[in-house]
């Protein structure tokens, strides 16, 4: 489950949080970003980490994770001092989802700084690289021209969570084979069978067996009980991505049971361990209890024709 914190209404995004553990998901993924869109213009939202801070302790299995903080909006050594706070108090139950950032206006509205494309990837790079190894125990000292760090540890040390990387171009995903133990995209079956080919060949050539590397997907929901509830989830995402519905269908999950099914089947062919179910508020319990049970549930009694994972609708 992924869901958008759009809300200024903590008790909804909490609730949201609960029912999905009770309902069996095995992982609740928050957005980081600073403000949403809503057809009235900007509109609130939660922040990132400290949601998951305050969700941790109300919570017993389920996974939480971040998807994905934006690398300029923290400094790498306190994300990973707070990475590896949330492993500590949850019990190792905390996934941290990081990228390079994309999102030029909320930068700007902040007042931090946004690079080129090309800047912030290497940006990025340096980041990750330094986070991984203080969450790995490493003693990390540098000055490499992006940051400087001295004899920069962790104390407690940690058990490391998981790392995932939100990446689709070449250099992102050269990241991912590196360092990243999640792969994150957003993508049709089509492009994640690309992708998948592409990370699968740079795992090979560092050596890495590729099956090391989990890949997720993002998708969007717009179904509903009436058509007047899914247009009203149509119009929800061309207002978030402010675009046509007709340029995002491919990548939201709508229609029949039969054809949400067909499509979850298609992801599975296409390499994917995980689904990362997008959901908008106000969030639709009924559906979210009719996909893991009515539709998630039955695709995952199909064998895997492709590769071995999980298609649970986290």
């Amino acid at each position: 489950m992924n869901a958008l914190p759009q809300t200024s209404a903590w008790g909804d995004y909490r609730e949201l949080c609960l029912r999905t553990e009770a309902l069996g998901y095995s992982s609740f993924w928050t957005y980081d970003h600073l403000v949403s869109r809503t057809s009235g213009g900007l509109g609130p939202t939660l922040e990132c980490l400290t949601s998951i801070a305050a969700l941790a302790p109300l919570t017993t299995r389920i996974t939480l994770g971040s998807l994905v903080l934006a690398n300029e909006f923290r400094h790498p050594s306190l994300v990973a001092k707070a990475a590896s706070t949330l492993s500590l108090i949850t019990g190792g139950r905390f996934a941290l989802g990081m990228s390079a950032g994309s999102n030029s206006m909320e930068h700007t509205m902040f007042g931090v700084p946004y690079p080129a494309a090309g800047e912030r990837v290497s940006r990025f790079a340096a980041s990750a690289s330094i986070i991984r190894s203080l969450l790995h125990g490493e003693t990390v000292s540098l000055r490499d021209g992006i940051f400087e760090l001295d004899n920069a540890r962790l104390i407690p040390e940690v058990s490391p969570p998981k790392m995932a990387i939100g990446a689709r171009g070449p250099r992102m995903l050269r990241l991912v084979s590196e360092l990243a133990d999640i792969h994150v995209s957003a993508a049709t079956p089509g492009e994640l069978r690309v992708l998948n080919r592409d990370l699968d060949a740079l795992c090979d050539r560092t050596g890495r067996p590729p099956e090391s590397v989990e890949r997720a997907v993002i998708v969007y929901e717009a179904c509903g009980s009436t058509e007047k509830a899914a247009a009203a989830k149509r119009s929800a995402l061309e207002t978030l991505f402010g675009r046509p519905f007709a340029d995002l269908k491919n990548r939201v999950l709508q229609g029949s049971r039969d054809r949400l099914e067909e499509r979850l089947g298609e992801y599975r062919e296409a390499g994917a361990d995980h689904v990362f179910v997008s959901t908008l508020p106000p969030y639709d319990h009924e559906f979210l209890e009719y996909f893991i049970t009515d539709v998630a549930g039955g695709v995952a009694a199909t064998p895997r024709s492709i590769k071995e994972g999980s298609c649970d609708g986290s």
